[in-house]
């Protein structure tokens, strides 16, 4: 698959660059939920406790989570996902413009973020060589890796600043 026929693969298009936003975001939260712990409590355990919390959702529903994307719609099982997890982050800045964020709402996002993470990305699994075909997976995969490296060394970057 060369350059020119992925870029005519409207649905690959829309999914690389779907991912690449989601991966710049999640690049961002990386950096900024462990801050704002920080600067909330100033415990650098409840710090590492809110950055350990993204893997519990893989312990607790990863092994679930693939014979669920194989019995639904895994289009819709990614969109959504992505979509839930976009809006449960946005409700930490939302929240802060009236009040401040309390640390039991940012623990309680990063679960259910990273809970929608864990079922968009075993959707992924399936969803992708059907979009791309197998004669194209690898360079689609190629492609998606180094889009995603790229997001997830801007994010943290831009979470920085």
């Amino acid at each position: 698959m060369d350059c020119s026929s992925r870029r005519d693969n409207r649905a690959f298009v829309r999914w690389a660059s779907a991912a690449t936003v989601s991966t710049l975001g999640t690049g961002i939260s990386i950096v900024v939920i462990p801050i704002l712990v920080y600067e909330r409590t100033g415990s650098a355990s409840q710090t590492g406790a809110v950055f350990g919390l993204r893997v519990v959702p893989y312990l607790l529903f990863g092994l679930v989570a693939g014979p669920i994307a194989d019995r639904f719609d895994r289009r819709r099982l990614v969109v959504w996902g992505i979509v839930a997890e976009g809006a449960t982050m946005a409700t930490i800045p939302i929240v802060d413009v009236f009040a401040e964020v309390s640390v039991a709402q940012i623990f309680a996002v990063t679960f259910v973020a990273s809970t929608c993470f864990v079922f968009h990305d075993a959707a992924t699994f399936g969803a992708l060589p059907a979009i791309t075909g197998a004669g194209h997976l690898a360079a689609a995969n190629g492609l998606l890796t180094s889009a995603e490296s790229a997001a997830l060394v801007a994010g943290p970057a831009l979470g920085a600043c």
